[in-house]
């Protein structure tokens, strides 16, 4: 019961990340997210009471994909401060350029 509720939740976070690129956070309605899941409003409800919360699962979902290179990054540049920083920069910049998604919610 708990994975196919992660699933579900994972479906319509990623539905969400789709409409944000397409046109940005105002293009959030639980209504076309469950036309185009196929999940039904209410339990989108279940897993969201409010827009502001599922667009928080959105930001934190593109903060997480965010997390494991930049990590990479200052640790292989741990000794030298401005290499470090300039790889952090580096990884944002990347990251945008190659995932729509991304770039969507970092801007």
């Amino acid at each position: 019961k708990q994975t196919r509720s992660l699933q579900t939740r994972e479906k319509l976070i990623l539905c969400g990340l789709d409409l944000v690129s397409e046109g940005g956070f105002g293009n959030i309605r639980f209504s076309r997210i469950s036309k185009a899941t196929k999940i039904p409003q209410s339990l989108i409800d279940y897993h969201f009471p409010s827009v502001d919360d599922f667009n928080l699962a959105i930001v934190q979902h593109g903060v997480q994909k965010l997390f494991a290179p930049t990590l990479e990054a200052l640790e292989a540049n741990h000794k030298n401060p401005r290499k470090a920083l300039l790889a952090y920069v580096k990884v944002l910049f990347d990251l945008s350029a190659n995932d729509r998604e991304f770039r969507a919610v970092w801007t």
